[in-house]
């Protein structure tokens, strides 16, 4: 059980912790219209993948993350990155 649910801890940090994480999901909600309006401007998907990492949503992460990352250095057959030593196409 996390320690915010336990006993030690009173009403009023609940809440705080409730509102913060209602603040986080509408940050998600507004950087998902940001992404429909201009699905091409990474930093949004960066933004958001921060925020799904405050909510604990891994899944999500890695999939901003790779979008983050294709946008930024787009593959094609003349492009290949490297990632820890190796080269992938």
């Amino acid at each position: 059980m996390p320690i915010l649910y336990s006993k030690h801890v009173g009403s009023e940090a609940r809440r705080l912790s409730d509102q913060i994480l209602a603040e986080i999901r509408q940050h998600v909600r507004s950087l998902t219209e940001k992404i429909k309006t201009n699905p091409e401007d990474a930093q949004n998907y960066l933004l958001r993948a921060q925020r799904y990492c405050l909510l604990g949503e891994t899944k999500n992460v890695i999939a901003d993350m790779e979008m983050y990352v294709n946008i930024l250095v787009p593959l094609d057959e003349g492009n290949f990155l490297e990632v820890s030593g190796k080269t992938l196409p």
